[in-house]
């Protein structure tokens, strides 16, 4: 019997990091990306990404969290460079509101480290942050830091090649479709026919999966430059800022630069699962508005007083989610030789390599428990 033939739809982080574990287990594996590899238009865009262990979101995640990041440091060894920046990262807010009460009791559950730094803390070791909430506090995560996400997705193709498996750039999945006891891919260029076939088109799912329930959104992200040198590094871990359990802005710095990723939930421009939205936003790049840029600059100064107020440069990339905004993995019906992975964006870079190794798991038949969480049958009763 021959090696199990898998294709996989959708080479963004969580589609390449599946191609890559299906290879890495003896598959066969050809990958289709309808843009080029590591392109800037859906979730994946981007030099940078948050990571963080601490999580408030939900103990399940803990777990894959921690094979995300044994895997992210296992790729950048063998590539020979750092693909994650583990300087720590914050998260402020009130700490009697649910999500950041979640995130302390995980650590001490957990025994993972984990520091509770109060307004004058902060004042102290991260002043470029400004004054926090007078009920505020930031829990500095260590394990966290910075993905290099276009350099993951880079080095994550080469090592699945080296192992034989064939990326298809360029090329637009037009259906898939069950034939008997195969799944076929088409394009183009004609059918493929394979055993199994993972779906992980992010916010393009709808074209492909009709049913998918997901919502699409933009995100906006400007770029800024720091006017002294306490923004980078461990001097300046990412940060996340809530109100509640709501993020209102984030902030990265960008390795190896003076320059600081600012993004402002507040300012977003949601559009909602619009249908035309949802099948037309691919079709060009959208430029970040005058009005976007003059809006940002003047949130800057309050919060960031060290960076210059006038972005360097702002692009958009889009987001896919499912209704309770967990991820789907999982087969189209129990016997399906289609696997969804979809409705990945809120858990999304820092979790792809677990949610490949998830989706590999499943075309193999051999399906890790976590994955029931992440089920399409919880959907059935939904209203």
């Amino acid at each position: 019997m021959g090696a199990v033939r898998v294709g996989v739809v959708g080479l963004g982080a969580a589609g390449m990091f599946a191609a890559l574990a299906l290879a890495r287990r003896g598959a066969q594996v050809t990958g289709f990306e309808q843009f080029s590899i590591g392109h800037d238009r859906g979730a994946s865009a981007g030099e940078t990404r948050l990571f963080r262990v601490l999580y408030g979101e939900g103990s399940i995640y803990t777990d894959l969290l921690l094979r995300a990041r044994e895997l992210f440091l296992e790729l950048g060894q063998q590539a020979g460079t750092s693909l994650l920046d583990t300087y720590g990262a914050l998260t402020i807010g009130d700490r009697s509101v649910g999500w950041l009460a979640s995130m302390i009791d995980s650590a001490e559950k957990r025994g993972l480290p984990c520091s509770v730094l109060d307004r004058r803390d902060m004042a102290r070791k991260y002043p470029q942050y400004g004054a926090i909430g007078e009920t505020d506090v930031a829990i500095l995560d260590p394990m966290g830091g910075i993905v290099r996400s276009n350099e993951s997705i880079a080095r994550a193709a080469m090592a699945a090649k080296a192992l034989g498996a064939r990326l298809h750039d360029w090329t637009t999945v037009t259906s898939v479709e069950e034939d008997g006891a195969k799944a076929v891919i088409s394009t183009a260029e004609g059918e493929q026919r394979f055993d199994h076939v993972i779906v992980a088109t992010g916010p393009w799912a709808k074209k492909l999966l009709p049913s998918a329930r997901l919502t699409v959104r933009p995100v906006l992200q400007t770029h800024h430059v720091s006017l002294d040198s306490t923004h980078a590094g461990a001097s300046f871990p990412p940060a996340m800022v809530m109100r509640g359990n709501v993020m209102i802005y984030g902030v990265q710095p960008m390795p190896d630069s003076h320059i600081v990723k600012y993004f402002s939930d507040g300012l977003a421009d949601y559009r909602g699962d619009d249908d035309e939205v949802a099948a037309n936003f691919a079709a060009s790049r959208h430029d970040v508005s005058d009005d976007y840029f003059r809006k940002v600059a003047a949130e800057i100064p309050g919060r960031f007083p060290g960076l210059r107020p006038e972005a360097s440069r702002g692009y958009t990339y889009y987001e896919g989610y499912t209704p309770d905004k967990a991820p789907l993995i999982d087969r189209q019906h129990p016997t399906s030789r289609i696997i969804h992975m979809v409705g990945l964006s809120g858990h999304g870079f820092k979790l792809a390599p677990a949610y490949g190794e998830i989706a590999a798991n499943i075309a193999l038949d051999t399906t890790p428990p976590v994955a029931r969480a992440f089920a399409l049958s919880r959907f059935d009763h939904a209203a």
